[in-house]
């Protein structure tokens, strides 16, 4: 097996687990980078496979921050200002999170009443708990 079909492989195992964003991605392959048997990937390396993967879409900040927004809206729900932190904890330049954050600015009332809902159902203390 060349190189590359090793990268490959290991490209393909890191994107199926979930959608990536480029900043994670440039840091998954300089760590990758400095593993033994990948010692042989450079920084050109690294940015021709980034620009391959942008050309066939499947690394896409903007879908990224879509789908980051819609997931966390469905299965954890959070403020959006929290959800605006992740993506740029995430590497998601600022115009791309104001962007996306604009076109779902009613996420909040959707996500409050979750919110409220899970917090109502926590068990409350009573005061002679022990």
């Amino acid at each position: 097996m060349t190189n590359h079909e090793k990268l490959q492989r290991r490209l393909h195992k890191y994107l199926s687990i979930r959608p990536r964003t480029e900043h994670e991605l440039v840091t998954y392959l300089t760590r990758l980078a400095k593993k033994p048997f990948f010692t042989w990937i450079t920084n050109e390396t690294i940015f021709e496979t980034i620009e391959i993967l942008k050309k066939r879409s499947i690394i896409d900040d903007i879908q990224f921050a879509k789908w980051w927004i819609s997931d966390r809206a469905k299965l954890k729900p959070r403020s959006l200002s929290l959800i605006r932190y992740e993506l740029m904890q995430k590497g998601i330049s600022n115009e791309i999170v104001q962007e996306q954050s604009e076109l779902s600015h009613d996420l909040d009332d959707i996500t409050l009443p979750l919110l409220i809902e899970r917090r109502l159902d926590k068990p409350q203390w009573t005061e002679n708990r022990y």
